[in-house]
C-alpha cells in the first residue's frame, strides 16, 4: 500500500500535534479537567501561594479518599485535582455538615457555598469552628456536588501544590 504525500503530510502534523498539545498546555499552565467536579474543561491554574478566591489550583489530594485517576504525577500515582479557590490568605472559614462559610478577610460580604457532606465516614474539618486561612493555603470547592474538595480535607497547603505536575 502507497500512501501520497498529502496523507503522509496530515499523519505527521497529527502525531505532532497529539505529542506538542500537552506540552504547549502545561507551559501556559492550563490543565485539563477529567472529572466533573468543575464545570470548565481547560483551565488555567495558579499556584496555592499565588491563587485567590475565583481562581483554579491544582494539586495532589492531602488525604487518600475519592476515586482518583491514576497514571498522574502525583506521590501516590493519582493525577493532580483541580479546583476552584473560594478563600484565601486572609480570610475566615466555618465548615458545616451542610456548608462553608467564608468571611473575605477583605471586609467583603460574607459567602455560602453549598456543600454538603454526603458520607459520615469519611474525614471532614472541625465543623463549626472560625478557621483562619494564612499564607499558602487555599479553601477549595469543585462544581460537582460529590466533589472530593475541601468539605472533606479542609485547607490545602502549599505543599500539597501540583501546578507544575499536571496532566
Amino acid at each position: 500500500m502507497t500512501f501520497s504525500k498529502k496523507h503522509t503530510l496530515t499523519v505527521a502534523l497529527l502525531t505532532a500535534a497529539t505529542v506538542a498539545v500537552p506540552f504547549v498546555l502545561r507551559a501556559a499552565d492550563i490543565h485539563v479537567a477529567v472529572t466533573p467536579s468543575i464545570n470548565e474543561r481547560f483551565v488555567k491554574v495558579k499556584p496555592v501561594s499565588e491563587a485567590g478566591r475565583g481562581d483554579y489550583v491544582a494539586f495532589c489530594r492531602p488525604l487518600h479518599i475519592g476515586n482518583i485517576p491514576r497514571g498522574g504525577k502525583c506521590p501516590d500515582g493519582t493525577i493532580p485535582l483541580v479546583k476552584r479557590v473560594i478563600a484565601a490568605k486572609g480570610d475566615i472559614v466555618m465548615f458545616t455538615p451542610t456548608e462553608i462559610r467564608v468571611i473575605p478577610g477583605d471586609g467583603g460580604e460574607p459567602k455560602f457555598y453549598s456543600a454538603p457532606h454526603h458520607d459520615p465516614k469519611l474525614p471532614h474539618p472541625g465543623w463549626g469552628q472560625n478557621i483562619f486561612v494564612d499564607v499558602d493555603q487555599v479553601v477549595v470547592i469543585g462544581d460537582h456536588v460529590h466533589s472530593v474538595d475541601s468539605r472533606y480535607f479542609g485547607l490545602v497547603g502549599a505543599e500539597f501544590d501540583a501546578k507544575d505536575g499536571g496532566v
